[in-house]
Formats: structure tokens, sequence, C-alpha cells
């Protein structure tokens, strides 16, 4: 599932739930933001990382 933010951020990840306040909760997700305003503009990832209980 890709999700987009309204700072410009996405993030690319597996659909795990939605949680009671609405938010919507990626597993193995990966987080790409511009790193330059211009146009075509290079992007920069990072990898995501969260511990759950089963």
């Amino acid at each position: 599932m890709l999700v987009g933010i309204r700072d410009g951020r996405f993030f690319l990840g597996t659909f795990h739930c939605i949680d009671k306040q609405g938010n919507i909760i990626l597993q193995d997700a990966v987080e790409y933001r511009s790193t330059r305003r211009s146009s075509p503009s290079p992007m920069e990832q990072r990898c995501l990382q969260s511990d759950s209980d089963p």
C-alpha cells in the first residue's frame, strides 16, 4: 500500500490494520521523501521498524 501525507512524504508497505483512532498501520514500511524542492527531485528513502506484541 502506498500512503501519502500532507508534508510530501509517502510510505510504501504492507497494510496491517487501522487502529481505533483511524491511523493506517503498515508493516515493512519504507519512507520516501524529496531531498530538493526542484523538479525532477531525487528521493531519499529510509526503512522504518516497529516492535509489536502478537
